[in-house]
């Protein structure tokens, strides 16, 4: 049996081949994913810290890219359909980045706010559409929704379009960067 990663990017950054990038495996993998194409074994030893979560086997550049998320993509979200476009992939890293920080804090931050912080050149009421794909790349990270953190600054709430129970996700976003350690800007 091969089991295919959720996601994976749609090709390597450094030489644009897309059939051979492969997510990387550490620790002792099971026989299917031992056996899977898909998968690029790296051994038993995990390493602490930052490592690359894929590899270009014909270049072997290694990375880990800032979303999980691939240009032309589409979502169906609650009251509507949300396409991955090139301007989305220019503005959801800093906003992730974003959002970790204040998460780190565990604040909220208003959409205007943040719209303001990462210079977004658009309406706030754009910033609701991003934070359904800041959800769609969190859940592909096994993550809490960072949107969660993202509120209106009149009723400080996220919007109506949020997918489940805002302040339990909002806990769980708070536990995960303030516990954790991590660090904004630093990757992952």
């Amino acid at each position: 049996m091969t089991t295919t990663p959720r996601w994976r990017p749609a090709a390597c950054p450094n030489c644009g081949e897309k059939s051979t990038v492969k997510e990387i495996v550490r620790g002792m993998p099971t026989s299917d994913v031992f056996d899977d194409p898909h998968y690029a074994i790296y051994g038993c030893v995990i390493t602490s810290g930052e490592s690359p979560e894929w590899v270009c086997t014909t270049c072997d550049h290694e990375w880990t890219p800032d979303l999980r998320l691939s240009l032309g993509e589409s979502f169906a979200t609650t009251g509507r359909d949300v396409h991955v476009s090139e301007n989305d992939l220019t503005w959801l890293p800093r906003i992730r980045q974003r959002l970790i920080a204040v998460a780190q804090d565990a604040e909220t931050i208003t959409y205007r706010d943040l719209k303001s912080d990462v210079g977004f050149p658009h309406a706030p009421s754009a910033v609701g559409r991003l934070m359904d794909l800041i959800s769609a790349d969190c859940g592909r990270r096994d993550e809490p929704s960072l949107a969660a953190i993202a509120v209106n600054s009149v009723t400080g709430e996220v919007g109506d379009d949020f997918d489940g129970d805002p302040a339990a996700e909002r806990a769980n976003v708070f536990e995960m960067w303030s516990d954790a350690g991590y660090v904004a800007g630093a990757g992952g």
